[in-house]
């Protein structure tokens, strides 16, 4: 039995995203979805980088994940909210395309 990597999201505006993931399959799985979605990732980090935040545990523990970070300026802060700072149709392009790839995964 297979264990569905975490799939971890920092929408905010979604602009621009990044994708992280070490792995090549779930990596271009993930880049291949958001782009059928209309919504690819503006930058594909290498794959020898080392996540930040929660993520970096999972990596530090040879853990499996594909971590999609968004670069709004607001992140965190009060201003971080709908309809000033969420560009709410590249959300739905992300969520369609992570729930594309979740179903693969179950395949």
């Amino acid at each position: 039995m297979s264990c569905s990597p975490p799939i971890a999201a920092t929408s905010s505006a979604i602009s621009g995203s990044t994708i992280s993931r070490p792995a090549d399959d779930l990596r271009e799985l993930a880049i291949t979805e958001l782009a059928q979605s209309g919504q690819p990732p503006d930058i594909v980090a290498p794959k020898s980088l080392v996540p930040s935040g929660e993520t970096r545990d999972i990596h530090r523990a040879g853990g499996r994940y594909l971590t999609l970070v968004g670069s709004s300026p607001f992140f965190h802060l009060p201003q971080d909210r709908w309809p000033h700072s969420v560009d709410a149709a590249a959300v739905t392009r992300i969520a369609a395309a992570m729930a594309r790839l979740s179903l693969r995964l179950t395949r």
